[in-house]
């Protein structure tokens, strides 16, 4: 949470914080404002009417990608103090924003790996269930050749045994059972 205290601290300790500050200050102002480069509203909201010129000014300066430096960097200081209920605001605003990205980030990372721990789960699900039925001669068939008791042409062989020996104990065709 941004306080008076931290944005004081930040704008007497931090030339950049100083330009970044006088930027957003410049950012609340209407576009009319912005254009005629004064204050034309009471709306609580960007530069006051003594600092309006002189503070868009170094706004427009710096958003050229132009730092301040010597004396007008001690004005715009001078002025950013001036607003730290304003820059308050912004900062808190900002640091809701990211926050609310980062719980939507985790959210999402959550969500990609619930669908990770799914996908995988189905993988292991298939896995296990692939191939014979337990109880069927081909499962029977396949343990044998996995365990190494047979080898994968003596278990078909054996499979094939099985079944044609419970054919030729099954009824015939069309005879009561």
């Amino acid at each position: 949470m941004w306080t008076k205290d931290r944005i004081v601290k930040l704008l007497n300790t931090n030339d950049r914080a100083v330009e970044k500050a006088i930027v957003a200050i410049y950012d609340r102002q209407t576009q009319d404002e912005k254009s005629t480069s004064s204050t034309n509203h009471t709306n609580h909201r960007g530069f006051r009417q003594n600092h309006a010129s002189k503070g868009s000014y170094y706004a427009r300066w710096v958003n050229s990608g132009r730092r301040l430096t010597g004396h007008h960097l001690a004005n715009a200081r001078k002025i950013a103090l001036q607003y730290h209920r304003q820059l308050c605001e912004v900062a808190n605003a900002k640091a809701s924003e990211t926050e609310e990205q980062a719980m939507q980030q985790m959210e999402a990372e959550g969500d990609r790996a619930q669908t990770r721990r799914e996908e995988q789960a189905k993988a292991d699900w298939k896995a296990r269930n692939e191939g014979p039925i337990p109880g069927t001669y081909a499962f029977t068939a396949r343990l044998l050749a996995q365990s190494g008791l047979m080898t994968g042409e003596e278990a078909d062989a054996w499979k094939d045994q099985m079944k044609d020996a419970s054919m030729d104990d099954a009824p015939p065709s069309g005879e009561p059972v």
